[in-house]
């Protein structure tokens, strides 16, 4: 083989090494475009997930902002405004513009800057919409609101006549609740200590003269 190397550098080398050479170049295009053409595919699925994901998450966002608004209103037939309902109402009001914008934005074919869009509304909703839940099952059907971990506000849906006893249930032994804002309006509790987290909690009220 050699002898016919030495015989034939030139021949050898057109028919047999930049064969090979080429070969290899090819072979390595060929499978940076198909790594290319699978990470566009899996972008492209990402994205997709992510403005079906829109609709889900942002759809009780409407039904949210009615239930805030009747809490407000109750307060305000009393003269009464809560800074915390009014910037919680606000911020479920942007996202709800967010949503809107979104919709518009939809008739638009590219996929990349939908997705884009939908993936920063996801995360604005998942890193700030303060947690809002309507409890009719417990005492005056309040709203909670969460504050921080372990910190709760919590709006009557109608006042009391005064600001009630509060017990509470359904947290661990372990667990203190202290009280603040005490209003017949409602009130904002704590509980302690900080490293055991509360998630959901029940209370009882009496509001006996």
């Amino acid at each position: 083989m050699i002898n016919i190397v030495k015989l034939y550098p030139l021949i050898f080398f057109f028919t047999v090494i930049l064969p090979v050479i080429g070969g290899l170049v090819g072979g390595y295009m060929g499978w940076d475009s198909i790594q290319s053409r699978y990470n566009d595919s899996l972008h492209k699925q990402e994205l997709k997930e992510s403005i079906q994901a829109i609709d889900s998450k942002l759809a009780p966002i409407t039904s949210q902002i009615a239930v805030i608004e009747r809490y407000e209103n109750e307060l305000s037939s009393h003269n009464q405004k809560d800074q915390v309902l009014s910037e919680v109402l606000a911020q479920y009001k942007q996202m709800k513009k967010a949503t809107e914008d979104f919709h518009q934005f939809r008739g638009v074919q590219d996929e990349v800057e939908r997705g884009k869009l939908a993936e920063h509304i996801l995360s604005t909703i998942t890193d700030n919409l303060v947690p809002v839940v309507e409890a009719r099952n417990l005492p005056s059907s309040p709203l909670i609101i969460s504050l921080a971990p372990n910190i709760f506000k919590v709006v009557f849906s109608v006042p009391m006549r005064i600001a009630p006893e509060l017990s509470f249930q359904g947290i661990p032994e372990s667990v203190t609740a202290h009280v603040s804002e005490h209003t017949k309006f409602g009130f904002v509790v704590q509980f302690s200590p900080p490293e055991v987290t509360v998630y959901n909690f029940g209370f009882a009220a009496s509001a006996r003269l």
